[in-house]
């Protein structure tokens, strides 16, 4: 049995602002969250990117003791907008602890923060120091740590996906939420992802060569996804989620139903494992399209990848083109 899909609440922290009215009225200035690059004393002098997409003010938190201690940095704003989400969608806590609420939701590394502290500890082979590292140090820097904080600090027993692919880690959160609730598997599903600030996450990506660099002492020029003058990424930190909801339930209730999610696509180029390929891109693309049951001629926007690279910018611009092109209904 296929269900329908909605969207029921959302929440987001980013470099341009927290909650959807900041977030609106900044892209709408043109404001940019791209800021320098800060010195960490450690990684920052080899690295050639100097920007970063940086939170920069307050956020009130209010999270007690006693589920702090397993977060870093990254489950911080995990939790937030997790917290945010729950308390917009009505839901009661009957329901939250029922098992018919699962989560799904992810990060690209955990919390690097945390991960280098105890590399520090394990390289300066400081004996005396190696009891200080313990069991809630690994919960606080696993790549899965934003799914499981959340799930113990609301309660959650329902099914939980903690997705790590990188750029696509959101993305395929809010995917396989929707196809846990579309196939009856949940009534409800969380989904979202959230980074921290780390130049570690900065230096993977400038390895690759795909971070920006000629924009360092303008950061609030990059990144400039398919522009003349793009020249790579720029890495950022902060959270988002939204809450997926059977819509007859969610009507039921009475929630406040913003969007309704119709189409899911997901695949593997089954190759090279950096660079964008062209067939599996369009493939992927043709599969939601099926999987919502609609002409690529009845899609308003399309919110690419987008990653301001050379090539990156160019092969998704063809698959669109392909798509559109060549795909009846």
């Amino acid at each position: 049995m296929k269900r329908r899909v909605v969207i029921t609440a959302c929440s987001a922290i980013t470099p341009i602002g927290y909650g959807k009215e900041d977030i609106i009225a900044s892209l709408r200035q043109g404001k940019s969250g791209v800021k320098p690059l800060r010195d960490d004393g450690l990684l920052t002098g080899h690295i050639h990117s100097r920007v970063f997409g940086t939170v920069d003010y307050p956020i009130e938190y209010g999270f007690k003791r006693q589920y702090t201690k397993t977060m870093g940095p990254v489950a911080f704003y995990a939790c937030r907008v997790a917290k945010d989400v729950l308390e917009q969608s009505g839901l009661d806590q009957e329901f939250i602890t029922s098992g018919r609420l699962g989560g799904a939701f992810g990060s690209t590394h955990g919390s690097p923060t945390v991960q280098r502290n105890i590399y520090k500890t394990f390289f300066n082979n400081l004996e005396e120091e190696f009891s200080s590292i313990g069991a809630v140090d690994y919960l606080r820097s696993m790549v899965h740590t934003t799914a499981v904080n959340i799930t113990r600090m609301f309660g959650i027993t329902g099914r939980v996906i903690a997705s790590s692919t990188a750029c696509t880690t959101s993305s395929q959160a809010i995917g396989f939420g929707y196809e846990m609730v579309k196939y009856g598997m949940q009534d409800a599903m969380i989904c979202g992802g959230a980074d921290e600030y780390d130049t570690t996450t900065v230096a993977v990506f400038d390895n690759l060569l795909a971070c920006s660099v000629d924009f360092n002492d303008r950061p609030e020029c990059t990144p400039r996804p398919f522009d003349t003058k793009r020249d790579g990424l720029v890495v950022g930190e902060g959270g988002g989620a939204v809450l997926l909801e059977e819509y007859a339930s969610a009507k039921k209730r009475g929630a406040d139903i913003l969007a309704e999610v119709i189409g899911f696509g997901c695949n593997n180029n089954g190759g090279d494992l950096i660079l964008p390929n062209l067939d599996g891109i369009s493939a992927t693309l043709r599969l939601a399209l099926d999987d919502a049951g609609i002409a690529p001629q009845q899609v308003d926007v399309v919110s690419a990848h987008a990653t301001a690279t050379k090539m990156g910018d160019v092969i998704e611009s063809q698959a669109i083109d392909a798509v559109y092109a060549g795909y009846s209904i």
